[in-house]
């Protein structure tokens, strides 16, 4: 299976950053987006984007005192992706 890698930009974490859209960030690049498309009803493509890669290049806040944005990239990658084999 050749892999894919999808590259996410993420502007402005808002006042739940830290509990839910850092969260769901962390989860997104370590089991990529396969896992979750059942809760969108699109179980049906997870076979078929199993090998998708979910890289978050950008985590932009309104300001460095508001939101983990400084935080949440080194706190996340800390945690390796387990393998896919």
């Amino acid at each position: 299976m050749r892999e894919r890698t999808l590259r996410v930009a993420v502007v402005g974490g808002g006042m739940f950053f830290e509990d839910v859209i850092g969260q769901a960030i962390m989860d997104f690049e370590r089991y990529g987006i396969a896992p979750y498309l059942g809760d969108i009803g699109q179980g049906r493509y997870a076979r078929d984007l199993a090998d998708i890669e979910v890289e978050f290049v950008a985590i932009g806040t309104h300001s460095a005192t508001r939101g983990t944005a400084g935080t949440t990239p080194s706190g996340r990658r800390s945690s390796p992706r387990p393998s896919r084999t």
